[in-house]
């Protein structure tokens, strides 16, 4: 695999594409099928993609394919978890603070 800086976006496509990537990927898949929040959850639910705990930014190459920085989520799990870290989540609804004035925070 080429020198990658994973906090470098090009790098870190680069590197979904190497071949260590996609071995360690189906390894993590192989060896826990299932979502692990959803079984958190009580859910039987196909793990489909593979996140990176420790972000590619932070843990760098030797975190990479860590399979202790490594889980396996189904799409929608990995998509909330990933909305979460980038601030992208559902803004909350303001707070009434005094109904006589409706006034909000």
């Amino acid at each position: 695999m080429k020198d990658v800086n994973l906090k470098n976006y090009e790098d870190r496509q680069y590197f979904y594409g190497t071949k260590d990537w996609k071995i360690t990927r189906k390894m993590v898949l192989d060896n826990e099928p299932l979502c692990r929040q959803c079984r958190k959850e009580g859910k039987l639910t196909p793990a489909t993609e593979v996140d990176h705990i420790v972000s590619l930014e932070i843990c760098g190459p030797k975190g990479a394919t860590d399979p202790a920085n490594l889980c396996p989520l189904c799409k929608p799990c990995h998509s909330t978890k990933t909305a979460k870290e980038m601030g992208w989540g559902p803004k909350e609804e303001p707070k009434i603070i005094n109904r006589k004035w409706n006034l909000k925070i």
